[in-house]
């Protein structure tokens, strides 16, 4: 994860296009920067899936990620829904996400880092979409993307933006 994490922060923070996938020009500037956004949505990624996962805060709203197993994903590569979470102010609703652990392990053997990477880059763009009343601006990413045929556009919008 360490390698996909760190080619998902050099594209954000290197090709404009990819960028601009993500957010406005202001609110990039304003707390949104897609590399800060990618360090604390997948901070924690690499600990076993829990009930109540480690979370980090972004833009006043709890965030997450993790890895799970593909029957709980539907056959999707990650999936992107408001988790509930359970914190010293109470109960909080918050963008998380899961990765198929499946799929994962097989593009990670075969060395697909842009596949994988592309993978989380996605996911964050439906978090930008969930936090957009907290200032992220959205995405580009079209939110509502199962089973429509909207998530390969999604897929193929990352790959013509961040991998030129």
């Amino acid at each position: 994860m360490t390698t996909v994490l760190a080619i998902a922060k050099r594209v954000v923070q290197q090709i404009p296009a990819c960028a601009e996938v993500f957010g406005t020009a202001s609110s990039r500037a304003n707390g949104f920067d897609p590399a800060t956004v990618l360090s604390a949505l997948y901070h924690n990624i690499e600990t076993p899936y829990t009930l109540f996962p480690l979370v980090s805060m972004v833009g006043g709203k709890p965030v997450s990620s993790a890895f799970a197993y593909g029957w709980t994903l539907d056959g999707n590569e990650g999936v992107e829904f408001n988790g509930f979470y359970v914190g010293t102010s109470g109960f909080m609703l918050g963008p998380r996400v899961w990765l198929n652990v499946g799929n994962w392990i097989l593009e990670g053997r075969a060395s697909t880092f842009n596949a994988m990477t592309e993978v989380i880059l996605h996911e964050m763009g439906h978090v930008y979409n969930e936090l957009q009343p907290q200032g992220s601006g959205g995405s580009q990413i079209i939110q509502y993307d199962k089973g429509n045929g909207k998530s390969s556009e999604n897929t193929q919008l990352i790959f013509r933006k961040c991998f030129p």
